[in-house]
């Protein structure tokens, strides 16, 4: 016989004697509602009323609770799920019961990650007789967290959360340029050797009062911070994970985020820039400003995580899609118990895209995809010395900036797009299944001698206010936004004369020079968190599930007799061979309390099936040497070579008049004009380019005021196509 019985209580429904529930588990891969009951019919009997709260009375005061937790027992398990009423009468109670993910799913919708009541001692408390010994204490704290001297479930490093820009006219030989200055907020910001004269090179900022500049209108203006303000560690995703469960009373069985050599050093960045002004360092501080799913959702879209939770053992076991759609030499084979031959239901192939979030500013690419950037450019991305390429200390590609071309930096360049590619393989007249990423795309800078990701969200002040012109500032309002990094630890900067380290945390697997980041064994790390490339999250994390949509995962039906025991032990996550065919089981629909139960079941399949090409699917694009390059004369009218009274050249300004940009004699707007590899097709129509542009002179005259005066020239620069030899 069935019984079911409250959790907290003990006590028990009236149910008939004979009473069979009719249930269901989903493979989370196929479908979000998780495993429950269909619905389940319950007697109004006075105890069933009173356990439920008397559900059909409508006159009622209070609202029906949501859930309660329930036991479903047999004579062979115990079940534990939530079961939540959806209608009643005075004959009869409708209800539904939530096994496994389905007691969350709808928690997880609306509850805030820094809304989890979690348990008081995970926050931490700093020793001290006052606050401003506290705040000593919690920067001390830091730093070892920072320098990687003590190992937390957080880590320290530097983003920028804030930038602002003021304009500034400049007057010089009565020509008036107007330029944009910028300025940046740090959080965990570090002393670059000029900031501070009593804070060391490399440490912390925040270690005493300073003073930081922001922007007003267009006015700059100067802020005291106190302090410990503005520092603010990042907490590891395994942490959150754990947290996350726990308050649903599990606990994790399998977290590839704690034990991965690489995944362990992931965490989500938050932007609190008052956090240690408490004296105290809360947990729900260092948290994005997310719903639970949206987290977990997050996950799934960077790695196919899914999570397969076990409501009788109450453990949570992790797993990665494409561990689950490749079949593996442990299954569990169920042959020997089905009771019908498998029928199979044919459904179209599809193809994967996926879509990265890339709403910050230098997050942007040229193209959305990397097949198209490189075919536009003929792949020629092995340069020689004159073109700019890939830069792997920014994960960014570069080109020269013409008009710097022959200024005295010749070599400075503009950020032409970021590494920050979707997968699209664009093929013919096959829908689409898209992953669309969750998480922010975070281009990384230069400053001074620090690489810095810039996490430009705002800032966020959880336990002070800000005040300026007498009005409070709107910084505690910007909400964190989810965005995954890894935490590198220290890295060596500066120069190989000056090393300088610092702590790196970044979205890509390289270090500040641009080499692959290493362990401590010397063995690479191979995962970045952009798509493209052998690292990237397509190759690391995808490639076998865009197979398996697009040359299996057919769905295959059929009548399975397992005993109660065999049918619980079942994971989801695990394949199955059937007939010596491997499937991954999408659905089961069973019944409790039936003698020889017949199960029904959908499974997946897993085989690829002929024809298909991973080959080409899975190739990894790379480059080629660079086949062609710019070349260029210059021309210049009334070239001056003996001005009256003429010493010296001073000073040389450059004044380009961008209405001058002529390609093949058709003007051009600028933003169509690179200087990137050349291709062949512009070799083989002989193109040409015209840049025509000022150049002013300022002179020394030797007469006895010794005055400076100046002139100017026009300057014509064309450049033509050569093929590298």
């Amino acid at each position: 016989m069935i019984i079911i019985r409250e959790i907290e209580g003990g006590d028990v429904f009236d149910l008939p004697s004979d009473y069979v529930i009719e249930a269901e588990k989903n493979n989370p891969l196929f479908q979000s509602k998780g495993s429950q009951t269909v619905p389940v019919n319950f007697p109004a009997t006075g105890k069933n009323n009173r356990l439920l709260n008397f559900p059909f009375r409508i006159d009622r005061a209070e609202r029906q609770e949501d859930t309660i937790g329930v036991i479903v027992e047999t004579d062979s398990l115990q079940q534990k799920g939530a079961l939540s009423v959806n209608s009643a009468s005075r004959s009869v109670i409708s209800a539904n019961i939530g096994y496994d993910e389905s007691e969350m799913y709808a928690v997880f919708e609306n509850l805030n990650l820094n809304e989890i009541p979690y348990p008081p001692e995970y926050d931490v408390e700093f020793s001290g007789n006052n606050i401003d010994q506290k705040i000593d204490s919690a920067l001390d704290h830091m730093t070892a967290v920072m320098k990687e001297h003590i190992e937390r479930d957080y880590c320290v490093f530097p983003v920028i959360t804030a930038q602002y820009e003021y304009e500034v006219t400049l007057e010089d030989n009565g020509i008036s340029t107007t330029s944009k200055n910028k300025i940046y907020e740090f959080l965990n910001g570090l002393n670059d050797g000029y900031l501070s004269q009593t804070i060391a090179q490399g440490e912390l900022l925040a270690r005493e009062n300073r003073i930081i500049t922001r922007v007003d209108g267009n006015d700059p203006i100067n802020i005291t911070a106190p302090k410990g303000y503005g520092v603010c560690p990042f907490i590891r995703v395994w942490k959150i994970l754990e947290i996350i469960f726990s308050h649903f009373g599990f606990t994790m069985d399998e977290n590839p985020f704690k034990t991965h050599r690489q995944l362990k050093k992931l965490c989500v960045l938050n932007n609190t820039m008052d956090a240690l002004l408490t004296g105290k360092l809360y947990y729900k501080d260092m948290f994005p400003d997310v719903m639970i799913k949206e987290f977990l959702d997050g996950l799934y879209a960077k790695f196919g995580m899914l999570y397969f939770i076990n409501s009788n053992s109450r453990k949570v076991t992790l797993r990665l899609i494409k561990d689950m759609v490749n079949p593996s030499a442990e299954t569990n084979n169920l042959t020997k118990n089905k009771t019908e031959e498998l029928s199979i239901a044919f459904s179209a192939p599809k193809q994967l895209r996926l879509k990265m979030n890339r709403e910050l500013e230098d997050a942007k690419v040229l193209y959305d995809t990397f097949e198209e950037f490189l075919s536009r450019f003929d792949y020629q991305f092995n340069g020689n010395g004159a073109t700019q390429i890939f830069d792997g200390r920014y994960s960014r590609y570069k080109i020269i900036n013409i008009f710097k071309l022959f200024s005295e930096v010749p070599r400075e360049a503009w950020m032409y797009s970021s590494d920050f590619f979707d997968i699209d393989k664009k093929t013919p007249n096959l829908p689409y299944e898209d992953i669309e990423m969750k998480d922010l795309c975070i281009p990384i800078s230069d400053y001074d001698m620090f690489n810095i990701s810039e996490y430009l969200v705002g800032l966020k002040h959880a336990y002070s206010e800000l005040i300026i012109g007498g009005e409070i500032q709107s910084e505690n309002a910007n909400p964190a936004k989810l965005a995954f990094m890894f935490s590198w630890g220290m890295v060596n900067g500066g120069t190989p004369m000056t090393p300088m380290y610092y702590p790196l945390g970044s979205q890509f697997n390289r270090d500040h020079n641009g080499n692959f980041m290493q362990d401590e064994t010397g063995a690479k790390y191979d995962i970045s968190l952009t798509c493209a490339h052998e690292d990237g999250l397509y190759n690391r994390f995808w490639k076998e599930y865009d197979a398996f949509i697009r040359y299996s995962n057919q769905e295959i039906t059929g009548k399975l007799h397992l005993s109660e025991l065999q049918f619980f032990n079942l994971k989801m996550y695990e394949d199955t061979l059937i007939d010596n065919q491997p499937y991954l089981i999408s659905q089961i629909k069973y019944k409790i309390n039936v003698k020889d139960s017949i199960s029904e079941f959908k499974f997946r399949t897993l085989r690829l099936f002929e024809p298909n090409d991973l080959e080409e699917l899975w190739k990894i694009l790379g480059y080629d040497k660079q086949k062609y390059y710019w070349a260029w004369t210059e021309t210049e009218t009334n070239p001056v070579t003996h001005y009256p009274g003429y010493v010296r050249t001073i000073d040389t300004k450059f004044k380009f008049d961008r209405n001058f940009i002529i390609i093949n004699g058709v003007q051009v707007p600028i933003t169509t004009v690179s200087y990137l590899p050349p291709t062949e097709a512009q070799y083989a129509a002989r193109e040409r380019r015209m840049y025509k542009y000022t150049k002013y002179y300022l002179v020394l005259t030797n007469n006895p005021l010794n005055l400076v005066q100046s002139f100017s020239s026009e300057v014509t620069v064309s450049f033509y196509v050569e093929r590298v030899t």
